[in-house]
């Protein structure tokens, strides 16, 4: 067996592949509106979403008396109606967002520290979890590390005494709410060139193009690529350093930008050394668009994989055997039966003379 199918092999124990679609970029994303942000401020904001993602499924988690509205000037969202029968009210969002939890939103928006639904939302999601606050702000929230629960990262304005008042101080000790502009909303992506067509990359870049026209591109290669610096002015292109050994002087050049903070690593191909780099080193979700311009998702196998393994192997063992003994059975029985009749039929003949 040669080095490189040995490689393949152990990449297939440790990695999982899965086939995806357009949907793995478009994005889907969660709007939760409960009631205490000005109507006018909501629309800013739920078109301001859809001018950055205009691919993207959007459902907005809103109440009755307000969907009327936002259905009549948004008729292509989807709405969720928090059900009146929960109780008590001021409870009813965060209890419909729990049932909301196994969605995987790619984002959260929100439009107030309402500290019930914020809980929930950082417990109980993976999602990016972003405020658009009253006073035209966007920024992103997530639970502090340890390290963090005493550094102040967010100045909010003076606000009247009150208990409520004094609950959104005491969430923000264990929350990091970090302020940005707009450019909070465009995913950084890292396209890995290691010597695809270049219809391959035009593929990819297209559908980046038209489903994240905000995103900021960079392309990383080791040729010129002069048409695609042409066609998309919107990617920044990089050439890999010089590396001895030729193959792997992309994956050597990928190290150097794994702090970046990526959103998405493309791949054009399973070259395991790319592979490696992105899924190990990198904080970012790792997709493969091949040369058919099929999507998937590459991730690392979870620990819970390896510890079922052994049982898996022992119960498929046991499935296998009984299959065996089964069809050998009816074997030894259709085998018997046939000589029986064979013999039946012989002594029924020696009669007959």
């Amino acid at each position: 067996m040669g080095i490189k199918k040995l490689i393949k092999r152990i990449g297939r124990f440790v990695f999982f592949v899965q086939p995806a679609d357009d949907s793995v970029i478009t994005q889907s994303i969660l709007i939760t509106d409960n009631g205490y942000s000005h109507p006018e401020r909501l629309r800013t904001g739920i078109r301001t979403i859809k001018g950055y993602f205009p691919g993207a499924k959007i459902s907005v988690l809103t109440l009755a008396q307000r969907y009327p509205v936002l259905q009549n000037e948004f008729p292509d969202l989807e709405f969720i109606i928090c059900s009146t029968k929960l109780k008590p009210r001021r409870y009813q969002i965060a209890y419909q967002l729990l049932s909301l939890k196994k969605k995987n939103f790619d984002w959260i928006v929100i439009f107030s520290l309402d500290l019930t639904p914020l809980i929930v939302q950082l417990l109980f999601f993976k999602s990016k979890v972003i405020l658009y606050n009253q006073w035209g702000q966007w920024c992103f929230l997530r639970l502090r590390k340890v390290s963090e629960i005493f550094k102040v990262a967010y100045h909010q304005q003076k606000s009247a005494h009150g208990l409520k008042n004094f609950l959104k101080r005491i969430g923000l000790l264990v929350v990091l709410l970090t302020l940005d502009n707009e450019q909070l909303l465009s995913h950084k992506i890292l396209v890995v060139d290691d010597g695809a067509a270049s219809s391959q990359l035009i593929y990819t870049l297209s559908r980046i193009r038209r489903y994240l026209p905000f995103a900021r591109v960079t392309l990383l290669t080791s040729r010129k690529r002069q048409d695609i610096a042409e066609e998309f002015t919107f990617v920044k292109i990089i050439r890999s350093d010089k590396f001895w050994i030729k193959r792997y002087q992309i994956a050597r050049h990928m190290l150097k930008l794994k702090n970046n903070n990526y959103s998405y690593v493309i791949l054009p191909s399973l070259d395991i050394t790319p592979v490696i780099t992105s899924v190990l080193l990198m904080k970012a979700r790792v997709l493969l668009n091949n040369q058919w311009h099929q999507w998937w998702k590459l991730s690392l196998k979870p620990v819970g994989y390896y510890f079922m393994l052994l049982p898996r192997l022992i119960s498929s063992l046991i499935i296998e055997v009984f299959v065996f003994m089964y069809i050998l059975i009816n074997i030894f029985w259709i085998f018997t039966a046939r000589a029986f009749n064979t013999l039946k039929i012989n002594l029924l003949s020696q009669g007959d003379q």
